[in-house]
C-alpha cells in the first residue's frame, strides 16, 4: 500500500504485508520472492505514477494467475509509457533532494 501525504506532495511510504504475500505466494503457486517483488514495484509505482492501476502489467489491480505466470518468468512490466514516466519522476527526485542537501555529493 502507497501512501500520498494529505497535501498533495509525492510520497515516500509504502507497506507490503508478509501474511499477503505468503498467501499469494502459496494460491498462485509463484514463489514468494516473486510475489514480493512485483508487489513492491506495483507500490513504488503508485508513488511515482500520476495514475492509479492499468489493464494490463505491473500495475494492474489485481493480476490473475496467467499474470503472476508471466511475472515469475520475468515478462510482467511496466508499460513502455510507465517506464519513462517512472525514468522521469526518480530524476526529478534526485535533483530535489540533491538541491535540499547541497554539501553531499
Amino acid at each position: 500500500m502507497a501512501q500520498h501525504p494529505l497535501d498533495g506532495s509525492p510520497g515516500s511510504f509504502i507497506t507490503v504485508f508478509g501474511d499477503c504475500i505468503r498467501d499469494g505466494s502459496d494460491n498462485l503457486f509463484v514463489d514468494e520472492a516473486v510475489v514480493l517483488s512485483y508487489t513492491i514495484a506495483h507500490e513504488i509505482g503508485h508513488l511515482l505514477l500520476p495514475q492509479g492501476h492499468s489493464f494490463t502489467g505491473i500495475m494492474q489491480g489485481r493480476p490473475n494467475a496467467l499474470e503472476w505466470q508471466r511475472a515469475a518468468r520475468g515478462a510482467l512490466r511496466f508499460s513502455p509509457m510507465q517506464a519513462a514516466l517512472l525514468r522521469e519522476a526518480a530524476r526529478a527526485r534526485q535533483r530535489i533532494a540533491a538541491a535540499s542537501n547541497p554539501d553531499q555529493d
